[in-house]
């Protein structure tokens, strides 16, 4: 489907799913013993729902536990990123912004704001979210924070200094799937075919779950030659997401492998 809907899933495809992953834990501004059971059990169904993209169902259990504990900063963020990936981008960027009120130090928000303001084109302000995100020396992820940056480095066609930040976050984690795969996009982007493929293979341990790095493999491996094992990632891409914003880009380049004009 081409819709608006199906225009906003390819976007947060594409965008946010390359920010930090929130981890299921307690730990806000409140102290953890502070924390009501029920809002922590909700909180915690919520992040099920939202993982299994049941969004409806994610947004009324936050709800619930944000009923309970007004300031679960986790909770707000949570629930901002279930309006980001609503599209409803302005209103993720405000509970962001109430998950930092109450903890300056959360950098799992501020990465999450730095992408939404992105998103919003406001790139200067987005960059900024990311060195400070960069300067959190507690942070235990900052492979995530230099992938970001790379991202955004490659929105702004600066490509090679996409490629360094993406560099400098595969040093620090070697299985850092998704700095693969900013990488394999950035190749592609300046027409370099075996290095993009190649970043898109290495991406394959971490993200064999993801339609759009599927899709990805199966038009790189068209460009290489390798048609078979182009069928077989396009495939997967049916398999994973058959209405999904990508299943019609990995139809399309199904039939060209099938048809009377297929690749040579």
């Amino acid at each position: 489907m081409t819709s608006m809907n199906g225009d906003r899933s390819r976007r947060w495809s594409r965008f946010a799913v390359i920010v930090t992953a929130l981890v299921v834990c307690v730990a806000t501004s409140l102290a953890a013993a502070e924390l009501s059971k029920v809002a922590v059990s909700q909180f915690k169904l919520g992040w099920s729902y939202y993982e299994s993209g049941r969004l409806p169902e994610a947004m009324g259990a936050v709800d619930k536990a944000l009923k309970e504990e007004p300031k679960y900063a986790q909770a707000h963020l949570l629930r901002g990123m279930i309006l980001d990936r609503r599209g409803a981008t302005e209103d993720a960027l405000a509970e962001f912004d109430r998950a930092l009120d109450l903890d300056k130090k959360y950098t799992d928000a501020r990465l999450y704001r730095g992408a939404a303001l992105a998103r919003l084109e406001r790139r200067e302000d987005a960059m900024k979210e990311f060195e400070i995100a960069l300067k959190d020396q507690s942070y235990a992820y900052p492979e995530k924070v230099h992938t970001n940056i790379g991202w955004l480095k490659r929105m702004e066609s600066d490509y090679h200094g996409a490629i360094e930040s993406l560099e400098a976050a595969i040093k620090i984690n070697p299985s850092h799937a998704r700095a693969y795969f900013e990488l394999g996009l950035t190749y592609d982007a300046l027409g370099k075919d075996a290095e993009a493929l190649r970043a898109y293979q290495d991406a394959l341990v971490g993200m064999d779950g993801s339609p759009d790095l599927h899709l990805k493999l199966g038009l790189a491996m068209i460009k290489s030659g390798s048609h078979a094992k182009a069928r077989q990632h396009l495939e997967k891409v049916l398999a994973l997401s058959p209405e999904g914003p990508q299943a019609e880009e990995a139809r399309g380049a199904i039939a060209t492998l099938s048809g009377p004009h297929k690749p040579s």
